[in-house]
């Protein structure tokens, strides 16, 4: 897999993560990505870990909702707010600056992105507080 490939492929993940966030469907994020397994608890799986993380990131938003009178969301996908930071051979380190109506959040998205010998692609989401 080229470089180029490699992060088409991550663009188009982060993308739809980004959308499954912005549309409330924290669900799918699973088909597309891994949370982080510092979200997983006790149990461990992957669907607690999605749901902890949601949990947090609409507590987050009505808690600045509430202190701020006004409504907070996470907008959909904008390819301005992506940043690939780092890449060596099979490892790519990607952000994105979440908004809520044009206006940065105040964290962002990580992903680590992988792939192994068979060119299958993993990433991990995570969010930087």
């Amino acid at each position: 897999m080229t470089q180029e490939q490699f992060h088409a492929e991550i663009t188009r993940r982060v993308k739809e993560v980004i959308n499954d966030i912005s549309r409330e469907e924290y669900d799918k994020i699973l088909t597309v990505a891994f949370i982080d397994p510092s979200w997983c608890g006790e149990q461990g799986t992957q669907e607690d870990g999605v749901k902890e993380w949601s949990e947090w990131l609409c507590g987050q938003l009505a808690l600045w909702a509430e202190d701020d009178g006004k409504e907070y969301v996470v907008d959909p996908f904008n390819e301005e707010n992506m940043n690939i930071l780092q890449t060596e051979g099979n490892y790519a380190f990607t952000t994105y600056e979440a908004t809520s109506h044009g206006e940065t959040l105040d964290f962002w998205f990580e992903f680590e992105c992988t792939y192994d010998e068979n060119e299958q692609v993993k990433i991990v989401l995570n969010v930087n507080i």
